[in-house]
């Protein structure tokens, strides 16, 4: 109903309470009451309204804060060697976070321990380049074994099992990684990257490990391959690999750390 319309039948309504005596009083009163019955309508039509945008937007936060809190696993990385006298108990104590979901925990076999007649078959150039790496990035002035390194932003030797603890710990209460989906299909790793805000792009690495090694390693990795430089936007890639491997993707800056990450069940 018009503003207009609304106002002729107000004033047509008090005309009629003035004029008791007119017969036609009743009949005045029809319209409105008509009146009144389509405003009561209009407010319950205009309440619902509100209450489906109101559970609109509680919905849409809902979903926004459960994408928020998606988070990709904690990477912890193990630089060590089986002709590493001093490795034992850090190789154990990634072994004991191996299997949790909440942690991508890999050993990175480096090269500088073999000797004629001694060489680790575990062992890989790309684990020293890589240590060279974060000796640069944090600054720790030499490479040593063991060296447990978290998230790519703080390292300890691993040798002490409160230390890895504490450590972890501080890494899962800091600001998560966002989640990599990562899906084996027919020979193929389908891969989709979230959307993030970064101040530069990140290299986007493949990883390839082996649960179980010979010595009783676990999880050390096989293969490092970079995919490309990504940007922090959405995306969605297929990459060939091997069937029956266990794999991983990590987004990681120079300056930043792990920005992202993901590993197959």
């Amino acid at each position: 109903m018009s503003q207009k319309s609304l106002k002729f039948s107000l004033q047509r309504s008090l005309k009629c309470q003035k004029n008791t005596a007119d017969m036609r009083a009743k009949a005045c009163w029809s319209r409105p009451a008509l009146v009144i019955g389509k405003l009561k309508a209009a407010v319950v039509i205009f309440k619902a309204g509100v209450i489906f945008k109101i559970a609109f937007i509680l919905a849409f936060f809902w979903t926004s804060a459960a994408l928020a809190q998606s988070r990709g696993p904690v990477v912890v990385e193990l630089f060590t060697s089986a002709g590493c006298p001093a490795c034992p108990e850090a190789d154990d104590n990634l072994s004991a976070l191996a299997a949790r979901p909440d942690i991508l925990a890999v050993a990175c076999h480096v090269t500088y321990f073999d000797r004629a007649g001694r060489k680790n078959s575990l062992s890989q150039p790309f684990c020293d380049a890589r240590q060279g790496l974060y000796k640069l990035s944090l600054k720790t002035g030499r490479v040593f074994t063991p060296m447990m390194v978290f998230n790519g932003k703080s390292y300890i030797t691993g040798k002490k099992n409160d230390e890895v603890s504490t450590r972890l710990q501080s890494a899962l209460n800091s600001k998560p990684t966002a989640a990599i989906g990562l899906t084996l299909q027919a020979g193929y790793l389908d891969i989709r990257l979230p959307q993030i805000a970064m101040e530069s792009k990140a290299d986007l690495w493949l990883i390839a490990y082996a649960p179980k090694a010979e010595g009783g390693y676990k999880n050390v990795i096989t293969n490092f391959t970079k995919l490309m430089n990504w940007n922090g936007a959405a995306t969605s890639m297929a990459f060939p690999i091997q069937e029956g491997g266990h794999y991983a993707v990590i987004a990681q800056s120079y300056k930043s750390g792990i920005l992202a990450s993901g590993k197959t069940p």
